[in-house]
């Protein structure tokens, strides 16, 4: 009997043991510095930022630790992860993010977009709200939303995103109004929610109060799960420097809040974007097609019009795109490219998507990036099988016709070339981060199968991330096109995704692994790319779809085009 007892009384100081050991405070004590380890050697931006913003990697790493410790044994894990974030967060980089393991989400068939302080219906799924059950409409503002104003639900939601440029950060809080994951470590709301509606009847204004419920997704991973794991080891990178991404940092985990069938005008990298039909129709590209594209005519001239959602490219955009750049050629006065709300993507389908815009070459921004030995062997590589092309066919046979759409040429391998031989000189002279040097090419050349010659206008916002930053800034530098709009975000480099083996539900993190500058030397990174022609978005606009937008982008049609 008395060993029985022994036997219990054992069993249940070592379960209270185990349960009371600080799994998540090691755990988060060695993911810290296995992320302190990867900005040291991969983010590029860390002298900027010491310049631009005072921070510091090993002070903002050890505020991290300070956090852990202090949860100490009863760290949790979203603790945790919460610290992480802040940790990231505190770079203040659009390409810096950690997104989680995680299948929760929730959002609402409507969004909600604000002007001049005040909040409006921007979309509604009407699929999902018909007017018969919803009898409100895009336009009609928005007063209370889960028992609060508007601008206080926004607000709690910018506490959990981290703080970095003011314009872009309030726009994103509010797609995450109706928008929620927590594959981005945010809470995510479940059951009824009442927001109250604003209207004009009878020349009075009306409250109307309407429930709605989150279209909810359960949690399916389980984290209580805890168990040793190995050192922290990065993933070998998946994509060579060639196809380096440039593009919103927590894109994976956001793209994951739209459904494929979505028609949102607010969507990141949407098809369709909420610029207005711009006049009178006399050709259309086919609905079933990848690009938004038309020709319209107004006051006697014939404009073209384009959207570029993203820079993501999959295979046909680069040939659809440059079918539709030979007809605006041929038939329009003026062009205007539309890529509002885009999150970037690839640095080369950028690059062939410009040298379809231009009849002459266009200086591309120098990157700074950072190098280790893996770069370097792989420049080793590229080296060894570009000092074997002598003429145009072999470049193709190394490189194939294009990379990501721009077309490949003798002369863009020995670029190429050039690229490996640099980063191998710069490793053998100590640099671990470079001097300022162009990505692939320091030229886009004219498409050599068409491009358009005429006036360009480019409407761009501050939900241009990436990508979106460096296509309106290669037009601005070389003066190829006018830029009309908001500021854009100003994520000014590429990102390397980081996965390594845990069990704190982490997914991945990115990380900036180069700082481009432009022509006059300074730095897209927290300083984004200004319009040449300052447009914000107005309380009119969003009650009578864009009309005062619409003309503005006429006005400067006309001006650009001289009639």
């Amino acid at each position: 009997m008395l060993r029985v007892l022994l036997a219990i009384f054992c069993f249940f100081t070592f379960a209270q043991a185990r349960a009371a050991t600080p799994f998540y405070e090691e755990q988060g004590l060695e993911t810290v510095d296995f992320i302190e380890n990867v900005f040291a050697a991969r983010y590029a931006p860390r002298e900027w930022k010491a310049k631009h913003l005072g921070w510091d990697l090993s002070s903002a790493a050890q505020t991290a630790r300070q956090a852990i410790r202090q949860g100490g044994a009863n760290l949790t894990l979203k603790q945790l992860q919460d610290v992480l974030r802040d940790l990231l967060g505190s770079v203040q980089d659009y390409h810096v993010d950690i997104y989680f393991h995680s299948t929760e989400k929730a959002t609402l068939p409507l969004e909600i977009r604000s002007a001049e302080g005040r909040f409006f219906i921007a979309y509604i799924d009407q699929k999902k709200l018909t007017e018969a059950h919803f009898p409100f409409k895009v336009g009609d503002e928005v007063s209370q939303f889960n028992g609060r104003s508007v601008a206080d639900e926004r607000a709690e939601i910018l506490k959990s995103i981290r703080p970095n440029v003011p314009e872009s950060d309030l726009t994103f809080s509010e797609i995450l109004l109706t928008r929620r994951s927590a594959r981005m470590g945010l809470a995510v709301p479940r059951g009824p929610v009442e927001i109250e509606i604003l209207r004009e009847e009878e020349g009075k204004q009306v409250k109307f109060v309407h429930q709605l419920i989150w279209e909810y997704e359960e949690e399916v991973m389980n984290p209580s799960s805890r168990s040793p794991v190995g050192p922290h080891e990065p993933m070998p990178p998946k994509r060579h420097w060639l196809n380096r991404s440039m593009q919103l940092g927590s894109w994976k985990a956001i793209a994951d809040l739209w459904q494929a069938a979505d028609e949102s005008p607010h969507q990141l990298g949407g098809k369709n974007s909420f610029v207005p039909e711009l006049g009178t129709l006399i050709w259309e590209n086919p609905k079933d097609k990848l690009f938004r594209a038309y020709i319209f005519r107004d006051a006697g001239a014939l404009f073209g019009y384009v959207r570029i959602p993203s820079y993501m490219a999959e295979g046909e955009e680069p040939a659809e795109f440059l079918e539709i750049i030979k007809k605006m050629e041929e038939q329009t006065d003026a062009l205007i490219i539309d890529q509002v709300n885009n999150p970037g993507g690839s640095v080369f389908y950028l690059y062939g998507l410009a040298a379809m815009l231009t009849d002459r070459p266009l200086a591309t921004p120098k990157h700074r990036i950072t190098i280790t030995q893996a770069d370097v062997q792989e420049a080793v590589k590229d080296l060894k099988k570009l000092d074997k092309v002598t003429n145009e066919e072999e470049a193709m046979k190394a490189l194939g016709e294009t990379v990501d759409g721009y077309p490949v040429s003798y002369e863009v391998a020995q670029f190429f070339r050039e690229n490996a031989r640099f980063v191998i000189e710069q490793w053998k002279a100590g640099a671990r981060l470079t001097s300022p040097y162009f990505l692939g090419i320091d030229k886009i050349h004219p498409h050599p199968k068409g491009h358009y010659t005429k006036p360009i206008l480019v409407l761009i916002n501050e939900s241009d991330y990436s990508g979106g930053d460096f296509f309106p800034a290669i037009l601005q530098d070389n003066r190829r096109a006018t830029l009309m709009g908001v500021r854009t975000a100003g994520a000014g480099g590429y990102v390397n995704e980081v996965e390594f083996p845990n069990l704190l539900g982490i997914s991945a993190f990115t990380v900036t692994g180069s700082l481009a500058e432009r022509v006059d030397k300074n730095p897209i990174e927290n300083l984004g790319v200004k319009p040449d022609v300052n447009y914000t978005i107005s309380v009119k606009d969003r009650q009578s779809n864009y009309e005062t937008f619409k003309s503005k982008i006429l006005e400067q049609l006309h001006l650009l085009s001289g009639n």
